[in-house]
């Protein structure tokens, strides 16, 4: 679903507090999280190996893969374990009509150009 510029991605109902969500947009990953009154998105893979951080958990206000621990704070994307490791956060707001929350398209179809979608969308590996 396109609203314009955004494109929507899930609706708060979805979320719950420090609790992260799988979405695809342009067919690719992410994973959305409300935390702290806010909303993220980012990138929903892990660099090291690709696991959906979407079955991750929040702690310390970072995102952490469940599969080897790495942590990417949700206000910047940078690891606090990994120096120079990253995930690509996305603009996000929400539609206070709706309730719905939207990723900025233009920033997603940059990404896209520069980092093709290594996997099938919603695959583990």
């Amino acid at each position: 679903m396109a609203n314009g510029d955004w494109i929507v991605v899930t609706n708060l109902a979805q979320l719950h507090d420090d609790e992260p969500i799988s979405a695809t947009a342009l067919d690719i990953d992410l994973v959305v999280v409300q935390s702290g009154g806010q909303v993220y998105a980012l990138y929903g893979r892990c660099p090291h190996r690709g696991g959906l951080m979407s079955a991750g958990c929040i702690e310390g206000g970072s995102l952490v893969c469940t599969l080897h621990g790495w942590d990417f704070d949700l206000e910047t994307g940078a690891s606090g374990r990994v120096p120079g490791e990253t995930l690509t956060r996305f603009g996000a707001r929400i539609d206070q009509t709706t309730g719905d929350v939207l990723v900025s398209r233009d920033e997603l179809e940059a990404w896209r150009v520069d980092n093709p979608q290594a996997f099938l969308p919603g695959e583990f590996f």
